[in-house]
């Protein structure tokens, strides 16, 4: 039952993502998705009782005031982006609540494959509806599968297995590198020059 609940929190964190990735660009996203260290460590602090320190305070109101300063003055669309990328870091600290909370009894592999399956279903029936269902070139299928193995099963793992020995808050903190790098490979794979205020 676990199992579900985490994917079903995953899958609408992954749609939030992709429509606010949409709506308000790689790097926006990126960047205001970084909410989701604040609300890890608040999650740990509040519901798992584990020790916040004068760091992480701080680094908390860094990046609550990042997020606002994202969205100063931006259009309608980008504000409603920027809402889905903070439901979506909702979603990653409740995921990784839970699994810190049920750390003992979950496999690992075992959540990764129902939350694979969810995630796929989700995604795919919502394209579907939609009609935003596109199929890729075949030469785009091996490259995706690689790339999900190492994006999505790979990290996930490792971040699972992290929460066996460290609070969710530390995990949390460790996420903070991921909007430098999606800031270069936007600009490299995509050409989105980050705004003044986002670097």
């Amino acid at each position: 039952r676990i199992y579900l609940v985490i994917s079903i929190i995953m899958t609408i964190a992954a749609l939030c993502w992709f429509a606010s990735i949409d709506l308000a660009g790689p790097s926006v996203a990126t960047f205001v998705a970084q909410l989701g260290i604040v609300i890890g460590v608040l999650l740990g602090a509040i519901v798992l009782r584990e020790h916040i320190t004068v760091l992480d305070g701080v680094g908390s109101m860094l990046a609550i005031a990042g997020a606002m300063a994202i969205t100063y003055r931006s259009g309608e669309t980008v504000v409603i982006g920027v809402a889905l990328a903070i439901v979506t870091s909702l979603g990653w600290a409740l995921q990784s609540l839970l699994v810190k909370r049920h750390v003992a009894v979950i496999d690992k592999l075992d959540l990764l494959l129902v939350r694979s399956i969810t995630m796929c279903v989700g995604v795919l029936g919502l394209s579907a509806v939609t009609g935003g269902l596109v199929w890729p070139g075949f030469w785009l299928i091996p490259v995706s599968v690689v790339l999900a193995w190492f994006g999505v099963v790979m990290v996930n793992l490792l971040i699972y297995y992290a929460l066996n020995y460290t609070d969710v808050a530390k995990v949390s903190v460790l996420s903070v590198i991921e909007p430098p790098t999606v800031m270069v490979g936007a600009f490299l794979v995509f050409g989105d020059v980050p705004a003044t205020m986002q670097l």
